[in-house]
């Protein structure tokens, strides 16, 4: 086998370069609608740690000022329930910093290769009608 590599040149329609740009264009949209639903769930998260901080900050004064008994064994109970879903929460936030990176660097390419066969596209549109005209005279 030849150790050179010879470049081989394909010419792409207008029709095929069209079609490859709806479908990137396509791509590039649905991810950008993932990455702003992923933003709303990211925020609502970050209510919720607020709203759970803010009710362990008032369950901890309520045990503290307690006395011993049932009600104070519930409030423990609750306690230690919340707890668990903020540290739950707060797991899921690099998590979330880790998706959104994800989302965010697959738009960079995809806005990139989408802008490039934008122009591509102009080009063979542009070219067409020219070629056209050369071959009828």
């Amino acid at each position: 086998m030849n150790a050179q590599k010879t470049a081989t040149k394909t010419t792409l329609s207008v029709a095929v370069v069209k079609s490859l740009l709806d479908t990137n264009g396509k791509q590039l949209n649905v991810a950008q609608r993932q990455l702003k639903r992923f933003n709303i769930e990211v925020s609502a998260a970050k209510i919720l740690r607020k709203m759970i901080s803010e009710n362990l900050a008032v369950l901890n004064e309520q045990i503290r000022t307690g006395k011993a008994g049932h009600k104070n064994k519930a409030l423990v109970a609750a306690r230690a329930f919340l707890v668990a879903q903020y540290q739950e929460l707060l797991g899921d936030k690099m998590q979330y910093k880790f998706t959104r990176t994800q989302i965010q660097q697959f738009i960079d390419g995809q806005s990139e290769l989408v802008l490039g066969l934008d122009d591509l596209w102009e080009e063979k549109k542009a070219a067409e009608p020219a070629a056209t005209e050369e071959a009828a005279a």
